[in-house]
Formats: structure tokens, sequence, C-alpha cells
């Protein structure tokens, strides 16, 4: 009877342990988007570098770019971080722990039809999109959680040359 109570309590309290991590990651991954949308909306520009990486500038002159990318970990196909860098100050970790499948995409506004059209260059982008899953890993459930998140955006301030 004493290992069936004991047995119950461990279940009890790894279930609590993986929805505390999963909150977790929820509010950072939140948090997270909600700053790179913060910006978006105010960004007059944007400056694209590759999928992982992407430069806005803000109202206020050249010390106002904000640099938003993936940093792959040590290992190419773990887990890497989400960071964002204001200017040439220390850059922040938005998210650790992000799946290597990472990626910005970029469009232009929908046409009259509705359709979806993807930007070649920066004079076109007009709507950002991130993708980031994160990742938990431990030593007893190495892949116990992951949560994916995908946020599309439009640079308000942005002059669309219309």
């Amino acid at each position: 009877m004493l290992a069936g109570i004991l047995s119950t309590f461990l279940l009890v309290g790894r279930a609590g342990f993986n929805a505390s991590a999963y909150s977790e990651m929820n509010a950072k991954l939140r948090h997270a988007v909600e700053r790179f949308h913060q910006d978006v909306r105010m960004a007059q520009d944007v400056r694209w570098q590759d999928e992982r990486r992407l430069t806005l500038l803000l109202p206020g002159g050249e010390g106002s770019a904000v640099t938003y990318f993936f940093e792959p970990g040590a290992d190419p196909a773990g887990p890497g971080r989400f960071l964002r860098r204001v200017g040439e100050a220390k850059a922040e970790v938005l998210v650790d722990s992000v799946a290597p499948d990472f990626s910005f995409r970029r469009f232009r506004l929908p046409d009259l039809s509705g359709e979806e059209r993807a930007a070649v260059n920066d004079l076109e982008t007009m709507q950002l999109e991130v993708r980031l899953r994160a990742v938990r890993t431990s030593a007893t459930n190495p892949s116990a959680s992951q949560l994916a998140t995908s946020a599309r955006c439009v640079l308000r301030n942005k002059n669309s040359g219309t």
C-alpha cells in the first residue's frame, strides 16, 4: 500500500513539474513575441539579413536599430536562443532552448484577392512573421514538452511606397 501511495505522489509531483515548466515556457514565448510585435509596429524600416536575423529601424536615427536573431547552441542540431540587441549593446536573451527550426518570414500586404504574397526585398516587406518552438529537455524526460509559436505583424510606420 505504501508503494502505491509513493508512486501516486511521484506521478502527481512530476505532472506538477511538467505543468510548471510548460507555463514558464509559455510566459517566455508570450513576452518575446509581444516585445517583437512592439518593435515591429514602431519600425520605420527593416533590414533583412537572412531567415534567422533581421534589424528593425525605429524612430530616433541610426542608434535606434533593434536586431532580432537566433543564436545556435554548441550542437547545431540542438536548441539555441532567441535574442534581441539594441544598437551595439549586449544582446538580451528572450527565449532559451529554442528549436533549430526557428525562422523569420516576410510578406507584402495582401492584394484585393487576399492572397498571401512573400516579399523578396526590404522595400516590399510590410509584414514580418516569427516562427519559434521552445523545447524543454531534462535527464528524466528528454522532450517532455514543446510549445510552438507563429506570429505575424504589420510594420505600421513603414512607408509603403504607394
